[in-house]
């Protein structure tokens, strides 16, 4: 049985939620969307790192506006439909205004204890909402959620994804707890992963990872 077949077999989700939510970063848990941000690296197309998430939707726009034509044509014909999906987020992302809500229902029937890349339910069970919003300097998301059978830290009530953030110059501050990866795995990783849930604490990195003017 191959592993993915394993894991639709133990692991049964049901999702009620937005398909983009107004955030300024590209959050971890999006399979998809990570294939086709390391596809595109490992094309030269995306050059800013892409180990390290969340990244920010405006690294991805300043990358991919700056491929050059010669770059694109290039690009082999999976590697196009990659650059063309990630450009189809970007824009949705752009065009987000205004209060966002999401919501989300998951289960799990397997006591699979090792979560990986892809954003699956941690418990048994959960019930998850909140809103978003996001202007021209200020993004903020107040997210609850409710779980049944926590563990290790017994508590059913979460405010896992909730954060506020401001933009100075080319640098976003954040406070909140935010789900991280940090690594090159799709399994696990030992520096930083999101298998537990997000830890509340202040953030400080660069809004478009561009290199520094000065030595």
């Amino acid at each position: 049985m191959t592993k993915t077949r394993a894991f639709l077999g133990l692991t049964a989700g049901l999702l009620l939620s937005c398909a983009a939510v107004a955030d300024p970063w590209a959050p971890p848990g999006d399979m998809i969307l990570r294939h086709d941000v390391q596809m595109l690296a490992d094309a030269g197309i995306i050059r800013s790192p892409v180990n390290t998430w969340p990244l920010t939707w405006a690294t991805l726009d300043a990358d991919v506006s700056e491929a050059t034509s010669s770059q694109v044509n290039d690009l082999s014909q999976p590697q196009r439909a990659a650059l063309e999906r990630l450009r189809a987020r970007i824009r949705a992302n752009k065009s987000l205004s205004g209060l966002q809500p999401n919501a989300e229902l998951g289960a799990r029937t397997d006591n699979f204890w090792l979560r990986t890349f892809e954003d699956t339910p941690r418990e048994k069970s959960n019930i998850r909402a909140g809103a978003s919003w996001m202007g021209d300097r200020f993004a903020v998301r107040v997210q609850s959620s409710y779980v049944s059978s926590p563990e290790p830290d017994d508590q059913n009530w979460r405010w896992d994804g909730s954060y506020a953030a401001v933009s100075l110059g080319n640098q976003i501050l954040s406070a909140g707890a935010i789900d991280r990866w940090w690594g090159p795995s799709w399994d696990n990783t030992l520096i930083y992963s999101s298998v537990p849930h997000a830890i509340g604490g202040f953030g400080l990195e660069r809004n478009v990872a561009k290199a520094f003017e000065t030595k």
